[in-house]
C-alpha cells in the first residue's frame, strides 16, 4: 500500500491534512482503516490523542527502563545471563555477545 500525505497550510497555525492511500493488489480496507485511525485521533477533526496537553504520551517510568529490563519485559527472562544450557550458546559466544552489548553502551 502506498501512502500520499499532503499538508495544504490554511493559515500561519493551521493546515489540511489530505491522506491519500493506493493499494495494487487489493482492495482498501475502508472501515478498518477509519477503525484504526479513530483508535490514535479524535472527530470530527481528527486530532490526535496524544497532544502536548497530555505530553504526548510520554511515560517518564517507561522511558527510564533501562535494554536489560525491556528485553525482561518483552521476554520474560533475563539474558545474557541465562546458563549456557538455555541459552544455547558457549560460553565464549556469551562473552561476545555481552562484550558487544557493552561496546554499544547497553550494558554496565
Amino acid at each position: 500500500m502506498i501512502i500520499t500525505q499532503w499538508h495544504v497550510p490554511v493559515d500561519d497555525e493551521t493546515c489540511y491534512w489530505y491522506s491519500m492511500f493506493t493499494s495494487f493488489k487489493a482492495p482498501v480496507d475502508k472501515t478498518k482503516m477509519r477503525d484504526q485511525r479513530l483508535q490514535e485521533h479524535r472527530l470530527p477533526d481528527y486530532a490526535p490523542h496524544k497532544n502536548a496537553r497530555n505530553n504526548y504520551g510520554y511515560d517518564a517510568e517507561e522511558q527510564g527502563k533501562t535494554p536489560e529490563a525491556w528485553i525482561v519485559s518483552l521476554l520474560g527472562e533475563k539474558f545474557p545471563q541465562e546458563s549456557e544450557a538455555d541459552a544455547g550458546m558457549s560460553q565464549e559466544e556469551e562473552d561476545k555477545v555481552k562484550e558487544r552489548l557493552k561496546a554499544l553502551g547497553y550494558m554496565d
